[in-house]
């Protein structure tokens, strides 16, 4: 079962070989490297994240600009629930390869995992001035920090750009928060019309309940 009938190596022998050899003598073996990268395969495919992204760094460090290399990194660890350390992948990447639709999805989808702080998530929104998502997660990360003025123009901009039942929704937490309790009355009414959620009832009820009008609630 060592090998198949071309003389192959299965991949679960070939692991047990790659994993024997030191990086330093991976870096001069060629045939070394073409077996660890296909070991690094195998174990992505395999959703076995952390042993993936252990293997493609040995060889990223052998092959700092393989691009394939990078990627699949880049993948195990969002995959694997590290998406601080694939977002500084996929940063990398794009600084050598540029701005490509895929490497922008997938560090949009990296950075959406995170909890960024008002400050990070403004910069972003620098660096990708019309992408409505980094607006968003810049609003959320205003809101979280009781920033609610400013989150509110965050909303404000959104909402007249792209309208939709949750940024009405959640512009209406924001006023919530402010105690502003028409404007927030308002806004749960416009995400109910455009899609009539449970979270908006639900907060719709509370609404109803704190001016005292429990027979509507």
């Amino acid at each position: 079962g060592d090998a198949d009938v071309n003389g192959r190596i299965v991949p679960g022998v070939m692991c047990a070989i790659a994993l024997a050899w030191p990086a330093a003598v991976v870096a001069q073996n060629t045939r070394a490297i073409a077996i660890r990268a296909e070991m690094a395969s195998v174990l992505l495919q395999s959703k076995q994240y952390e042993e993936a992204a252990s293997e493609y760094r040995v060889l990223l460090a052998h092959s700092p600009r393989n691009h394939a290399y990078r990627l699949n990194l880049a993948r195990a660890l969002m995959w694997g629930n590290r998406p601080r350390e694939a977002e500084a992948e996929l940063n990398v990447l794009i600084t050598q390869r540029g701005r490509e639709p895929q490497l922008e999805a997938m560090l949009l989808s990296a950075r959406q995992q995170l909890v960024p702080s008002s400050d990070e998530a403004a910069s972003w929104l620098r660096e990708r001035p019309t992408s409505l998502e980094y607006r968003r997660m810049l609003a959320r990360s205003l809101a979280r920090e009781r920033r609610s003025m400013d989150a509110l123009t965050q909303y404000d901009t959104l909402i007249a750009l792209r309208p939709s039942h949750d940024l009405f929704l959640e512009r209406a937490y924001v006023h919530l928060e402010r105690r502003d309790f028409a404007a927030a009355e308002r806004d749960v009414a416009a995400s109910i019309r455009l899609s009539p959620t449970g979270d908006a009832h639900v907060l719709r009820r509370d609404l109803y309940r704190v001016r005292g009008d429990f027979t509507a609630a």
